[in-house]
């Protein structure tokens, strides 16, 4: 995160440069830099993933606290069984849970997501892949009214004539470029020999506090068609039958890797879900540091978000995750799934 160009790659240093004991040198100090740099902005984690569809509603989630300041939508749309010039449509709308940008045109996101997708027509299914990718402004976002300290849900309806849409794909974008109002990001050009020493050369510190304290892991997002919904008929906890059932009544186990800077991996998690009448309900992961418990409201019928739940993976290399859940009468239909790291 500098104000010059830098190649999107983890900064080399090299141990014949920086022997111990040695006289120490500007460059090696302009590398700390670069490495700070990168950790702040250079990887972040962030992401879900809509698998292929024909059409549908589905919701994805990104918490924008964290050190990224651009969000890549990719859709990648293809024919179904013959190549014909058809289209797929994909609109997207982004919602804090009180204010909403989109769908449909809006000065805060990109116009030419909304444009149809033509996949090629060639006769080689691969080669006719066409992919769309566009870049969503956080900050955009924010001055249109979306708070910046509450999860964001990104809604995308899809529709489509005789097409795929293989995949949509939302991830936050590395960073490397530091704005006016950052107080993090350390510019390598500061420690350069005769360089002038003022208020910037302190901002190592201040840009590996960032990488440290501002960083999110998304260990666990599925995101389902609303109208294709998992249902949760069991009164007492068991695996969710649907995409979370690897088969019958063993629910499926995914496997993530624990970002252990801080310790104990620390966790927040939930689901979009509804109750179809007047009764509650309840999910639950297991880690390998324990089984944590969200009990749910009841929604009569409404679609609700409820990321409350907080849990902590185990200090391990890696880790296993399941679902279990529970209605206390009636069904209960869950949409999405998501588990991300808790700074």
């Amino acid at each position: 995160m500098t104000t010059r160009s830098r190649d999107l790659t983890t900064p080399a240093l090299y141990s014949q440069t920086r022997p111990s004991r040695g006289t120490v040198q500007a460059s090696q100090s302009a590398a700390l830099a670069e490495l700070a740099n990168d950790a702040a902005g250079g990887h972040p984690a962030q992401r879900a993933t809509v698998l292929r569809t024909v059409g549908g509603t589905y919701h994805c989630y990104i918490w924008p606290d964290t050190t990224a300041i651009y969000y890549a939508v990719r859709v990648t749309a293809s024919w179904r069984t013959a190549p014909v010039f058809n289209a797929s449509s994909v609109t997207l709308a982004v919602t804090d849970g009180t204010t909403t940008v989109g769908p449909g045109a809006s000065v805060y996101l990109p116009r030419n997501l909304l444009a149809p997708i033509h996949p090629g027509v060639s006769g080689a299914r691969l080669v006719d892949f066409e992919t769309r990718e566009v870049f969503v402004q956080r900050d955009s976002l924010v001055a249109a009214g979306l708070s910046p300290s509450v999860p964001w849900r990104f809604t995308f309806v899809v529709t489509t004539v005789a097409t795929y849409v293989e995949a949509i794909e939302i991830a936050e974008v590395s960073r490397f470029a530091t704005d006016t109002a950052d107080t993090y990001g350390a510019d390598p050009d500061y420690y350069q020999p005769r360089s002038i020493i003022d208020d910037n050369v302190v901002s190592i510190g201040a840009t590996l506090e960032a990488a440290y304290d501002l960083q999110r892991r998304t260990y666990h997002a599925v995101s389902l068609d609303e109208g294709a919904h998992d249902d949760v008929t069991s009164g007492t906890y068991a695996p969710i039958p649907g995409s979370q059932l690897e088969s019958a009544g063993v629910a499926s186990r995914w496997q993530v890797r624990p970002r252990l800077m801080g310790g104990v991996p620390e966790v927040q998690f939930g689901v979009r879900y509804r109750t179809t009448g007047a009764h509650t309900g309840g999910v639950r992961i297991t880690t390998g540091a324990g089984t944590y418990t969200l009990p749910l409201p009841t929604t009569s019928g409404a679609w609700v978000d409820d990321f409350t739940g907080g849990g902590y993976l185990a200090q391990t290399t890696t880790d296993e995750i399941y679902w279990e859940a529970f209605s206390s009468a009636g069904t209960m239909h869950i949409a999405s799934y998501w588990i991300v790291e808790t700074p």
